[in-house]
Formats: C-alpha cells, structure tokens, sequence
C-alpha cells in the first residue's frame, strides 16, 4: 500500500475525477461521499468541505475521508450537513487505518460539532464524546421473490386499508410540491424548526440526483380527484435505495398513502439490493419502518472539543455576542 501521509486538501483543489474512483472502488461506497453529492449539500454561505486523502503515486487517490465544515463561533469547524446521514473512510486497500485518518481530523480542527460516521475509531480519547444511533434497513437477496410475509401483521392491514383509497404515483421532477407540505404539516415538530436555507439545499439536491438518473421524485394521489397528497424522494446508487424525504398532506396520512408508495417501491427493488429508510432519530418513525421487515443498523455521531484556553474564550465571547451581551455558562 502506498505510504504516503494523510494530507488535508481543501474543495477547490481536490481532483474531483481521482476522489470519485476512489469512492466508487471502495466496498463501503455511498453516494454520500461522492464529490459532487457533497457539494449538493454544503452550498449553503457558510457550509463547506474538505478532503482527507492518501494521494497515490499514480495521481489516483489511495483514500479519502469527506469532511464537512460550517462556520460557527467565527471559524470552521466539522459539523454533519443535512440529507448525509454517515460518512466514512473509502478506500479498497485493506489496510488503510480509519484511525490515522480520525487522529489526522483532529489535529487539524479541534472543534467538531457533529460528525456522522460509519465506523467507529478505536481508543477515542476523552475529549470526544461518542453517541450511537441507527438507522433501518431492508436487504433485499438475491433470487427471492418479493413477499410482504417480513411485514408486520399491522403494516398488512393498514396497507389493505390503503389499497382502498384508490392511491395511484406518478413521477414527477419537481419538490417544490413536497417541501410545502413539509413546511405545513411537518417542520414544527423539528425542535429549532428548519431554516428556508435547508429547502434551498434539498431542492439543489434533487435536481443534481435526477440529472445523473440516481433519484426519483414520485407524488402520490388519488384516483378520483388526482390530487397529489404525498411524496417521496428515493435515491439508488451502489446497489443501495436510500429513502431520502417525504412529506404528506393530513389527507394523504390518514390515508397511508406514504406506506402505500413504500410498499410499491419495495416490490419493483431488484435484489440483491438493500433499502435504507434513513431514519430519524424518532421512536415512533423507527417503529413505522421496522412494521416492513427493517432492521437498526448503528453509526456513530462524534461532538468533539479540544479548544485551548484562548480558543475557548473566544467561543464564549463569540456566543456572548449572538446571544445580545448575556453571559452563558
């Protein structure tokens, strides 16, 4: 294996070209770590990201580690952009230690406000504090017939339920329709509510994963007035469906129009193939998705903070500040 130290390497030089075969080699590929995917969600002022590669000697990259910054307290510091639930190391080299590259991360930023990973570094230091969450998957084997017999006797029944709403999908290329109806019926119960920034972000998003063919954006709705009262938008790349947003009207809850397109989906996946439903980290959401056959998967999110004195200083005085001249311990 190429031997070459870990360099920190910021966007504009990163050669995009070398960073996206090195992602595309590695067996834990995700869209996720792709360049142009981690564009699509830092291009909001103040978000960025950089790159932590091993370069070959062949101008190839042997590994790379995205990290992705946010300006916060007057400086960059790591912090998880939205609709990238994990990241990791990439690499096809077996020997690459995920572990030089997490120690190289924190010598370069001492404050890590959220970071979202895969695997977990072994002998994390105290400064860093380590949370596991999970998100629900469904693998999908090769040459097995679909079957709803992994659902749930309850997710059967609601969908026989469903059935009889007459839901019928349609694609479509456009989320403006969706982030409406989250704005309405689903943004406050997000605690801190969500920025019009954030529906900027999905919307870039979106229209960067349908020119490449990796989404698609479907509405649901109901035969007889064909008005649209849910939506969804599926990626699939690597092998991988990733139920990336949805949103629904009150009509097209009580109808379970979201199960009833889910279910859909499920049974056009071709196997061997694994359905990510990227849940939130809510109970009851967890409990919905587990009702078609997922199981919890765990990542890690990482908080770190390794300031000096002075850094700490300027933090609190940063944060003085925003918060109009009150002092907070």
């Amino acid at each position: 294996m190429n031997t070459s130290p870990i360099q920190l390497i910021n966007r504009p030089s990163i050669d995009t070209s070398a960073w996206d075969a090195c992602v595309a080699r590695s067996p834990n590929r995700l869209v996720y770590g792709l360049s142009w995917y981690l564009d699509a969600v830092t291009p909001a002022k103040g978000w960025r990201w950089a790159g932590l590669v091993i370069p070959g000697s062949d101008g190839n990259y042997v590994a790379v580690m995205p990290v992705p910054l946010r300006r916060k307290y007057g400086q960059w510091v790591v912090h998880q952009p939205l609709f990238c639930q994990f990241l990791d190391v990439y690499s096809d080299e077996p020997s690459v230690d995920i572990d030089a590259f997490f120690s190289c991360l924190l010598q370069h930023f001492r404050y890590g406000s959220v970071l979202h990973l895969a695997r977990i570094p072994a002998g994390l230091s105290g400064t860093v504090q380590l949370r596991t969450a999970y998100t629900d998957v469904l693998a999908l084997p090769a040459g097995d017939e679909f079957s709803q017999t992994h659902y749930s006797a309850d997710r059967r029944r609601q969908l026989r339920r469903a059935q009889q709403q007459g839901w019928q999908r349609w694609p479509a290329t456009d989320p403006t329709l969706m982030i409406q109806w989250f704005k309405n019926y689903h943004a406050q119960q997000i605690a801190g509510g969500v920025g019009d920034w954030a529906y900027d972000v999905l919307h870039g998003l979106t229209q960067a994963l349908l020119r490449r063919r990796l989404a698609t954006l479907y509405y649901v709705s109901d035969v007889a007035s064909q008005k649209a009262q849910a939506g969804a938008l599926v990626v699939q790349a690597f092998g991988r469906m990733i139920y990336l947003f949805n949103a629904a009207t009150p009509a097209g809850r009580a109808g379970q129009a979201r199960a009833w397109l889910l279910d859909r989906i499920l049974r056009e996946t071709h196997p061997p193939a694994v359905f990510d439903f990227e849940s939130p980290e809510v109970p009851a959401v967890a409990r919905f998705y587990q009702e078609f056959g997922a199981h919890p998967v765990p990542y890690y999110i990482l908080r770190w903070n390794r300031l000096t004195k002075v850094g700490q200083w300027v933090r609190r005085l940063v944060l003085i500040i925003m918060n109009n001249g009150q002092w907070l311990m």
